[in-house]
């Protein structure tokens, strides 16, 4: 009997693995239709397809064990996440993957319906725009292409505070002076010669070290 019960619980549980990966795949595919290509980069759509299971696992595991769960509490607090979000629409669709992954664990109908009603933001979003063209204002983060900048430093923020414009470019950066006395950049320019000449400002400052520096389209 008991080994009946765990191979049905078992089973449950995959199903609703695979049910809240897709539909967190689903959400970004009709985002990608209706608002944002870009969502349909292979590093979304994978995001989009663990992040769901991932919360669910993690909600399925505390549920029942409180030793458990105050463990995992103590570990995840020590994880820092590096890679800077950038807009407030990518941050909401982030936590809605979380969601639909806990929403899964306690009622599998509530992950559906919050993915559907997700998705329907977009295409309700889709319609406005092609009805009413002058209700929004237009998103330049979104509608220009732009080149993403990352490199990394031996030493803090200062080192780097004497080029021109930086401040313009910047995104975000991480000082981590205790363990590695490093700092990361995250920048975005418009076009390859502003980023060109960033460089070469860049590797022209003295006592400085650059300890990586890349680039990717966008």
């Amino acid at each position: 009997m008991l080994s009946l019960l765990i191979e049905k619980s078992q089973e449950l549980i995959t199903i609703k693995v695979l049910l809240v990966s897709l539909l967190g795949l689903f959400v970004f595919l009709i985002h990608s239709i209706t608002l944002h290509q870009y969502l349909r980069n292979r590093s979304f759509i994978v995001t989009s397809m663990i992040l769901p299971v991932v919360a669910l696992v993690i909600t399925t595991v505390i549920s029942t064990n409180i030793v458990l769960s105050l463990g995992m509490i103590g570990a995840l607090s020590i994880i820092r996440y590096r890679t800077p979000v950038k807009s407030i629409y990518e941050l909401s669709l982030l936590f809605a993957l979380i969601t639909i992954g806990i929403a899964g664990g306690v009622n599998i109908k509530y992950s559906i319906g919050l993915a559907i009603f997700i998705s329907l933001i977009g295409v309700a979003t889709f319609i406005m725009s092609k009805f009413f063209p002058n209700i929004f204002l237009k998103d330049y983060s979104y509608d220009q292409k732009y080149i993403e900048v990352s490199f990394k430093i031996n030493g803090p923020f200062e080192k780097v505070n004497k080029l021109n414009n930086i401040n313009k470019w910047i995104v975000s950066y991480d000082e981590d002076l205790e363990n590695n006395n490093t700092t990361t950049f995250y920048l975005r320019f418009n076009n390859l010669d502003e980023v060109n000449k960033f460089k070469e400002q860049l590797f022209k400052l003295e006592n400085l070290k650059i300890l990586n520096f890349s680039l990717s389209n966008r």
